[in-house]
């Protein structure tokens, strides 16, 4: 992963000290066991920011509308923090919800 982390260096470099910009997402994919965990987290560290990790499925809930409810409030609370804050969800797919048989 030395390649990838010479790449978020460059990008926090330049987003936080040379340009001053905020970005609002980062999305990072692939297979399991790629370290998408581990660079959220390098992320969070290089930024001084708050490295808060949640799992789709603590979202999970059996009423309709619910999860959506959930996203909305994680969210809201970020905007009202004061600090940097970098929120990994992890296992996003089981937000997704599952395709129904026809």
């Amino acid at each position: 992963l030395e390649e990838v982390k010479t790449k978020l260096k460059t990008i926090v470099y330049n987003l936080f000290f040379k340009f001053k910009k905020h970005f609002h997402g980062v999305l990072l994919h692939g297979p399991p066991g790629t370290g998408k965990t581990e660079i959220a987290f390098l992320l969070a560290k290089m930024s001084k920011a708050v490295f808060l990790r949640m799992n789709g499925a603590s979202f999970a809930s059996e009423y309709q509308g619910m999860q959506e409810q959930l996203v909305q409030g994680l969210f809201s609370l970020a905007k009202q923090c004061r600090c940097p804050l970098v929120i990994f969800i992890d296992e996003c797919d089981d937000l997704l919800g599952k395709k129904k048989e026809n």
